[in-house]
């Protein structure tokens, strides 16, 4: 993303999100922590089951899966201010008590959709890019094993 757009874009950041962006900054350069913060999000994810966080669940499932390819080297199309972006988004998200702390119930999440809003607005074109990306991964791995069944029915 060009620099003078990604400056435009951030001057109206959500509230606090700068704060989560410096952690993240320094969290993207540990694997581990990243690995954790991408399993910890993963699973609060998979347990919310508020109809609230449904407009946002396929932004955050994007956004793990762009963290865990980067971080395993599978896929190098974005700028690590792109990952710290969506790391900053993530830590939002796994934290309990930001803004509008999770456990009020119903409003609790409102918070964590803006900023991952804002953060696929702000990455949009090289979010659409690695999604095209695993589109493609998945259709080659289709390829790969429909390969392979074909030599299994020739033996």
């Amino acid at each position: 993303m060009d620099a003078r757009v990604f400056t435009a874009v951030s001057d109206r950041a959500p509230r606090r999100y700068r704060d989560y962006e410096r952690r993240a900054d320094g969290l993207v350069s540990s694997k581990e922590r990243l690995k954790n913060l991408a399993t910890q999000a993963a699973r609060k994810l998979s347990g919310t089951a508020s109809t609230r966080i449904d407009r946002v669940r396929d932004q955050l499932i994007l956004c793990i899966a762009l963290v865990r390819s980067w971080m395993h080297g599978e896929y190098d199309g974005v700028s690590r201010q792109t990952i710290v972006a969506v790391t900053a988004a993530l830590l939002y998200f796994v934290m309990p008590l930001d803004v509008i702390p999770d456990f009020l119930i119903g409003w609790g999440f409102i918070d964590d959709a803006s900023v991952v809003g804002y953060v696929m607005t702000m990455l949009a074109a090289e979010m659409d890019a690695f999604r095209r990306w695993q589109e493609r991964a998945v259709e080659r791995e289709d390829k790969v094993a429909e390969t392979d069944l074909r030599k299994e029915e020739i033996i």
